[in-house]
């Protein structure tokens, strides 16, 4: 069982800038307004950068203490979000919403099929799912060698196919390899050298 508490001791307060990590790509695919909830919210980053782009109303569940996750927010000038402290897998939404994402999570599941229904279980019929992982086949395997070994990583689900079955109740907006990786820029985009996924697609 991985010690998220323990992980996240070591997130820092930072200043997002609006076109941070992804965002550019989000806002050609999203809607502008809507409820959005972020699963996996810790350490606020994501959450920093959409609500500087994006006018959502904002909840966000996360599994570990949120103390950082609301110091980031409140550091870029973020207010009435709802942060609730849950297990996705055993927390039963009241509400539907318009916007489910989720960044660096889904890949810690040993069931992708299983993880998705509870991604699913937040998303209105309509509505819009995000899904960002890393990929750590190819060349970034060394790279998950060296420094992500002490947390797990299901490697099936970074694999566009696997993606695609998953998710075969959305139409699919845009699923690819993204070549960038929050500072860092490779430029090239393919499943050998990209460093992350994107999924974005619409529940019908």
């Amino acid at each position: 069982m991985i010690n998220w508490e323990k992980w996240h001791k070591k997130d820092k307060i930072e200043k997002i800038p609006k076109n941070y990590f992804l965002m550019e790509l989000l806002r050609k695919h999203l809607p502008k307004k809507g409820s959005c909830i972020e699963l996996g919210c810790s350490p606020g980053r994501m959450m920093s950068a959409m609500a500087k782009n994006f006018n959502y109303r904002f909840s966000g569940i996360d599994i570990t203490a949120l103390d950082t996750t609301k110091k980031n927010l409140e550091h870029n000038n973020i207010r009435n979000v709802k942060l609730i402290k849950g297990n996705i897998t055993s927390y039963r939404p009241n509400q539907k919403y318009d916007i489910v994402c989720s960044f660096g999570l889904i890949e810690h599941f040993k069931n992708s099929k299983e993880a998705f229904k509870h991604f699913d279980k937040f998303c209105r019929k309509g509505g819009y799912m995000v899904i960002g992982l890393p990929n750590f086949r190819y060349l970034f395997k060394a790279v998950h060698f060296l420094f992500g070994r002490s947390i797990y990583h299901n490697p099936e689900i970074m694999d566009l196919s696997e993606i695609r079955k998953i998710t075969k109740d959305y139409e699919t907006i845009y699923l690819g390899y993204y070549p960038k990786l929050f500072k860092f820029n490779l430029l090239i985009k393919s499943k050998f050298t990209a460093p992350y996924i994107i999924y974005i697609g619409r529940k019908v």
